[in-house]
């Protein structure tokens, strides 16, 4: 499957880009004609696509004509082949991975994230020195790990509103925004889950505790794009919470369907209640700041 979205990814065949999907579907069932028939379990080929693309081709005809050639060698040439020195091969798979091993992309990598760069080199040294198997394994690994650590990583952030308009922005040390009495707008920066729920809720915490008095605390949830139910769990707490210091909570931009249906699956929009909920900070501030409360 690496192998097949490697190859699909750096051989795109159309304007659209790379299909990994479409093409799993066709690798999964040439595997399953092949279990039928004995064959040997089969994927896309970098060395062979590299030569067909090369080669100028553009349709699944050069697929047919390369197996049909395979077969011509196979019943005619077989004791031909016997000669050719391995080196011819070595020559072929060369090709493939000059192809493959893009410097360029490494180098632009290198320049906009170091991290990145770093996981790049990892991979590269585990596929050297383990089973090919073993080497991409890890490769794996590490990204997903590289992801969880992003995701842990992620600030809860206080916004501002832009002096003289309706925008309310994360705050700038250099542009002075505008506060509203009694009102804290705060924005996570990653979906809400077990990896940052509790980070999340000392921030909110904090806001609470210090020096300002606040009585509305609205969540900017556009980056929001999902909550588990650990996430939900803490939320649904800190709500409870909140309402009993007398501090109100409010809901705006929860553009994401996904996580809209969590909110509604896990019992927070009820509880937080639909009233509650806004399309803009601006709107939740309108309807609910203490000092506009008719």
């Amino acid at each position: 499957m690496v192998q097949t979205a490697t190859t699909t990814r750096a051989f795109p065949n159309s304007a659209e880009g790379p299909d990994v999907n479409r093409d799993f579907i066709g690798v999964g069932a040439a595997n399953a004609l092949a279990g039928f028939i004995g064959a040997f379990p089969v994927d896309a080929s970098p060395p062979s696509t590299t030569v067909v693309a090369e080669a100028g081709c553009r349709s699944q005809l050069a697929g047919l004509v390369s197996a049909a050639a395979a077969l011509g060698v196979l019943l005619f040439a077989g004791r031909a082949f016997a000669h050719t020195p391995s080196a011819a091969l070595a020559g072929v798979l060369l090709f493939v991975a000059a192809r493959l091993v893009q410097v360029n992309v490494m180098g632009d990598v290198w320049m906009r994230s170091r991290a990145e760069f770093v996981l790049i080199l990892a991979t590269a040294f585990a596929i050297l020195a383990l089973p090919i198997e073993g080497g991409v394994f890890i490769g794996v690994l590490l990204s997903a790990l590289h992801g969880l650590w992003t995701t842990t990583r992620a600030e809860t952030i206080e916004f501002e509103r832009i002096p003289g308009t309706s925008i309310w922005w994360p705050r700038d040390k250099d542009a002075k925004g505008e506060l509203v009495p009694g009102v804290r707008v705060i924005a996570p920066q990653a979906p809400l889950s077990f990896l940052n729920a509790y980070n999340f809720r000392r921030a909110i915490e904090r806001v609470v505790s210090d020096d300002t008095p606040t009585r509305l605390i609205v969540i900017e949830a556009n980056a929001m794009a999902e909550i588990d139910y650990t996430g939900a769990s803490v939320l649904a707490g800190l709500i409870r919470e909140l309402r009993g210091q007398g501090v109100d909570l409010a809901l705006a931009r929860l553009e994401s369907l996904r996580a809209q249906h969590s909110f509604e699956r896990l019992g927070l929009l009820a509880l937080i209640g639909r009233d509650h909920v806004f399309r803009s900070v601006e709107e939740a501030v309108d309807a609910l700041a203490p000092s506009r409360a008719p």
